[in-house]
């Protein structure tokens, strides 16, 4: 009996010279999203690397059973213009966004924010307990009129509802997470 869930999932991951991590952290990736997942696809940002990132993450790929696709920019453009593209580029009902080739937290977190998503949450963010940015994220929250705190996370998982919502109101994102909060969309933080 298939016990996986039957959504598309797509992974958008940011990667600007990021060499054997960018491969070490797909691989992680990959094995989690199988692990509770038919079907997904891994789409990796390459903002202008200069390594060799990119030939280490298709030597990688080559051997995957699941969808990769590698996005090339050809000049930097920085994570939310990067990430914009990539969410171009998704496919998934639910879509999670990777902003470094990292995850400093347990794996099992990866699908905890999908069942958050599935308790009517159209964004849910993963947050460390500890942040080195709350002085931004307090000058942020004191001036924003939105009912949502934002902080800093780990790596966040948004529907495509959400995606949708965000970019028929703005055409150009200057920076995703206040969009989403300004969405009006159900949001919630896993720590």
């Amino acid at each position: 009996m298939n016990t996986k869930e039957n959504n598309f999932i797509s992974a958008v991951v940011y990667l600007h010279n990021d060499g054997a991590r960018a491969v070490e952290f797909c691989r992680m990736l990959a094995g989690a999203l199988d692990a509770h997942f038919q079907q997904y696809e891994i789409v990796a940002v390459d903002d202008a690397c200069t390594d060799d990132t990119v030939e280490q993450l298709r030597a990688w790929g080559r051997g995957q059973g699941a969808p990769l696709t590698i996005l090339h920019m050809s000049l930097y453009h920085g994570v939310e213009n990067a990430m914009n593209a990539g969410l171009d580029a998704a496919i998934g009902d639910y879509v999670y966004e990777f902003d470094a080739a990292a995850l400093p937290c347990a794996p099992e977190l990866v699908f905890a924010a999908y069942q958050k998503a599935l308790e009517g949450n159209d964004i849910v963010s993963v947050c460390p307990e500890t942040s080195r940015s709350r002085l931004f994220y307090a000058l942020f929250n004191a001036n924003s009129r939105s009912p949502y705190r934002l902080r800093t996370d780990v790596f966040r998982l948004v529907t495509r509802r959400a995606i949708n919502r965000v970019h028929a109101t703005s055409a150009h994102l200057p920076y995703r997470k206040a969009a989403y909060a300004a969405s009006g969309l159900k949001m919630a933080d896993l720590t």
